[in-house]
């Protein structure tokens, strides 16, 4: 009689294939699970970002050290040795910032930088001042008629070229509302025979218009006489030939 742990080696055989092809399968899952890992730990070194340490000037070269898992294996070009021609040539840089948003810090100044900082512009020069309008003064006078007085207080005129006495006396009645009653003369010009409605002769045989320009009495008619800027220019009311005005 067999014992009952005797198991026949058909059956002993077909067991231990069994279990190796287990073992097998087991094998491969962990083979599988640690290349799937180093792959995934190889890309995410791939992001890591490397710190660049300063340069010194008692070293020969700068070094750059990657922050990565002691496990996984460092991404391909994610460390390396500077020699001093690197180093020099990455002088005054920084180390990109490392943050989730991405922003890389500035680099640092160089040293020439500020040289090249444009000067500031010179302030405008202040618009010139405007011209004040050349004028002339002109008055109206019949004191000599008590009853009349004044009929324009002296005020200035703009000067246009090629003023006259009259043009700058039809200008100033013109603005003033003033009557002007004149007469043309071949040869003499405009002859002022009423202003404001004071004519000559209505106060005597010898009454009139005279005018005069910088208290000249003119022996011109007031068409033919010139002005420049500055003149002073007054008719004035003669009841006696003008012997009664200053002439």
């Amino acid at each position: 009689m067999k014992p009952r742990w005797h198991i026949p080696l058909q059956r002993r055989t077909a067991r231990l294939l069994v279990l190796g092809l287990a073992l097998l399968v087991v094998g491969a899952t962990l083979v599988i699970g640690v290349v799937t890992l180093r792959q995934r730990t190889a890309a995410t070194c791939t992001t890591c970002t490397p710190v660049v340490a300063p340069a010194s000037s008692e070293t020969s070269g700068a070094s750059a050290v990657t922050t990565s898992s002691s496990r996984a294996k460092p991404a391909s070009g994610a460390s390396k040795t500077r020699t001093p021609g690197t180093a020099q040539k990455q002088a005054g840089r920084t180390a990109p910032s490392g943050t989730p948003g991405g922003s890389a810090a500035k680099p640092a100044p160089s040293p020439g930088a500020s040289a090249s900082t444009p000067a500031p512009k010179p302030a405008p020069a202040p618009a010139p001042a405007p011209v004040p309008a050349a004028t002339v003064t002109i008055s109206i006078d019949c004191r000599t008629v008590p009853s009349v007085g004044m009929i324009l207080s002296a005020r200035s005129v703009t000067l246009r070229a090629g003023d006259t006495v009259y043009a700058v006396l039809q200008r100033a009645c013109s603005s003033a509302g003033i009557a002007l009653d004149t007469a043309q003369y071949p040869g003499s010009g405009v002859y002022i025979r009423g202003i404001g409605g004071v004519s000559e002769r209505a106060h005597g045989p010898l009454s009139g218009w005279l005018y005069s320009v910088n208290g000249a009495f003119a022996g011109v008619g007031c068409s033919n006489y010139s002005v420049s800027a500055g003149d002073v220019i007054v008719f004035r009311y003669t009841c006696n030939g003008g012997s009664d005005v200053g002439r």
